[in-house]
């Protein structure tokens, strides 16, 4: 009888533990490079680079009417997991190029000191967008 009723304290305490930690902070950074560029000019404009410390769900760590907005669904201390609504970015192939007839995304999980990318899929002009997750020191 004891054991059950410490059986039970201890999953109870766990419980009480996920459920606090659901919207924790997690102390890792978020740095998202966008790339803009386009095939009719030589000179192409500077990266923006934004670095979000401390990421929550619901975070918005991008937003653009032509392209979609990226939201933090879920963040851990070894993944995050990002939604893509109404994009128009894909995942590029292995070998750099993109596949033109691709589906959109509408979802991406980053690994801790991992950097993923997505790009518009388009020949002329896009975006390409690179997500890295990881502390600041290992972003740089």
């Amino acid at each position: 009888m004891k054991r059950i009723i410490m059986l039970s304290t201890v999953i109870l305490m766990l419980a009480v533990t996920l459920a606090a930690c659901k919207n924790a902070v997690v102390s890792s950074t978020l740095t998202i490079t966008e790339k803009t560029w386009s095939g009719w000019t030589r000179e192409q404009p500077e990266p923006v680079i934004t670095v979000y410390e401390n990421v929550v769900e619901g975070t918005v760590i991008y937003d653009n009417p032509h392209f979609g907005t990226i939201t933090v669904e879920r963040a851990t201390d070894e993944t995050v997991v990002l939604r893509i609504d109404g994009s128009s970015f894909v995942r590029p192939n292995e070998n750099g190029t993109v596949n033109l007839n691709a589906d959109p995304i509408d979802s991406l999980t980053v690994g801790y000191g991992e950097e993923r990318e997505i790009v518009t899929p388009t020949l002329d002009a896009g975006k390409v967008i690179l997500i890295q997750y990881g502390t600041a020191e290992e972003n740089e």
